[in-house]
């Protein structure tokens, strides 16, 4: 079923070939903004996200109708406004062109039909919400209790190697030796270490992986990642191959939220998961993505949610404008790309693309 991933995707598509540079990015995100706004219109309306996705899609084929569509605007008058056909009523409206205001003249359709007034729609796009919230929790109760089940004794984590020839290596669970609830602190996600972490690390030594063949010795996986940001809450890393994201390193991570202690800050967690996901995509030049598993137990009362995040190659290149090759490590590139990845424009981005939930 089509959704807002598959819009960023579609986004990601109509720029392929072009050169992101600010004013690039800036339009892509418009565009992307105008058809999440236009996908959401259309699923209040009651149409099937499918439908939705279809006739958000056939809104821009192409960016040349986005800059098309703006330089007729900025050429048109009020007089040939007045003076178009009904077929060219029918037209598209370019992204970017503000929806007319309900109780005007031209709020009617082509058929005299009224649009649907403000307090109207947002009483639909409330039930809408309301529908969304509780459809999504009830997949995370789901999930929850699905990834509760390989936890067998409380304080404990059973995990098993992805690739038993790899090497892979398990960490010590976040929870050992307590109790759901009152974990340690020591195991507590604490936000402010985490960014600490990604400015100060020294992306030099995964230099070491360059030249490494598929698959990669789980060992000096296991030491790199040990060596980067959330390092402290490793669970485990690994390999393994699909036919959908190629040869992929895994990386799986664990900690305790309590808000009594530290409030976790989601950003922070996606920024770490972009930084250590390219950085391993600079290093390991065998490796077509990365994927990262989090483990985060709710510090009082015990509740496990578990989101994985898939960053491929193509897809990591694409949104930062640049190959990921192992020379980003060592000419002094590296700090432009970590200055990228502490954007949120990017890192939200990047993760977006990744969510795998």
């Amino acid at each position: 079923m089509s959704g807002r991933g598959d819009i960023r995707m579609y986004v990601e598509h109509l720029f392929e070939g072009r050169t992101l540079d600010a004013e690039t990015i800036e339009l892509k995100e418009e565009i992307y903004g105008n058809l999440t706004a236009r996908f959401d219109d259309y699923v209040a309306q009651g149409m099937s996200e499918q439908e939705a996705f279809s006739r958000t899609c056939e809104a821009v084929t192409s960016v040349d109708d986005v800059l098309g569509g703006r330089g007729a605007e900025a050429e048109g008058t009020g007089a040939e406004a007045e003076g178009a056909t009904d077929a060219e009523a029918t037209r598209t409206v370019p992204v970017g062109v503000p929806p007319v205001s309900p109780g005007t003249d031209e709020a009617r359709g082509p058929e005299g039909r009224r649009r649907w007034s403000t307090g109207r729609i947002v009483g639909v796009a409330a039930v809408a919400l309301v529908a969304v919230v509780a459809l999504c929790t009830v997949i995370n109760i789901i999930n929850s209790s699905v990834a509760s089940a390989t936890y067998d004794t409380p304080g404990t984590v059973d995990v098993q190697p992805l690739d038993a020839t790899d090497g892979s290596t398990a960490y010590p669970s976040a929870g050992s030796g307590a109790d759901a609830g009152t974990q340690g602190d020591e195991h507590t996600l604490r936000t402010d270490d985490v960014a600490q972490e990604i400015s100060g690390y020294d992306v030099a030594s995964l230099s070491a992986m360059a030249d490494s063949s598929w698959p990669l010795d789980g060992a000096a996986v296991s030491e790199f990642v040990g060596g980067m940001p959330l390092a402290s809450h490793l669970m485990s890393t690994g390999s393994d191959s699909t036919e959908r994201d190629g040869n992929s390193i895994v990386v799986e991570y664990e900690w305790v939220e309590d808000d009594r202690v530290a409030r976790t800050d989601d950003d922070v967690v996606e920024q770490a998961l972009a930084h250590n996901a390219t950085a391993l995509l600079c290093a390991a030049g065998s490796a077509d993505s990365v994927r990262m598993v989090t483990h985060e137990t709710d510090g009082e009362d015990g509740e496990l949610s578990v989101d994985t995040f898939t960053f491929r190659r193509d897809d990591v290149e694409s949104v930062l404008g640049t190959d990921l090759t192992e020379g980003r490590l060592s000419d002094g590139t590296w700090d432009e790309l970590r200055s990228k990845l502490s954007t949120e424009r990017y890192y939200d981005t990047l993760c977006d693309l990744a969510d795998r939930d």
